[in-house]
């Protein structure tokens, strides 16, 4: 019982209610004050955020760029691809100006074909966060057949 007293009283100790202090000194509000300061919180009110910046110009596509295509990763092994890197890019604004400058960093580092792992075009195509993962790789041109 004697060690339990410590503990009891440090919990009670704890856990006891918050004491408020109030300044009896302080004069009280009356109420055409209040309503001064209710008044004047009221007008206080914060001015309009800026509105956004314009969206950037669309990229460019780098010449040699454009031949570069999608293709899956059986027929990529199957042609004899190898593979390069791994890329990937979130882009803000229309979803086809991601292709683009999905393209040109495939270009960039010689890739001739895309495989993609994950490509999601958010609801709204026009300013939504679209996502792109893919596999860049490189295929002998001998291999590659004119509809890819």
């Amino acid at each position: 019982m004697f060690r339990a007293l410590p503990i009891i009283s440090l919990v009670t100790l704890l856990s006891a209610c918050n004491l408020y202090v109030v300044d009896s000194s302080a004069p009280a509000l009356t109420a055409s004050q209040m309503t001064k300061s209710a008044d004047s919180t009221e007008a206080a009110v914060p001015p309009p955020p800026p509105p956004p910046p314009p969206p950037p110009p669309p990229p460019k596509p780098v010449a040699g760029s454009e031949q570069i295509a999608f293709m899956d990763k059986t027929t990529a092994h199957l042609e004899g691809c190898r593979f390069l890197s791994m890329m990937r890019l979130t882009h803000r604004g229309n979803f086809e100006d991601g292709l683009i400058l999905l393209r040109n960093g495939a270009y960039a580092i010689n890739a001739n074909m895309m495989v993609p792992v994950r490509l999601v075009e958010m609801a709204d195509p026009i300013s939504g966060l679209h996502y792109y993962h893919v596999r860049l790789m490189r295929c002998p041109m001998q291999n590659l057949s004119a509809e890819n």
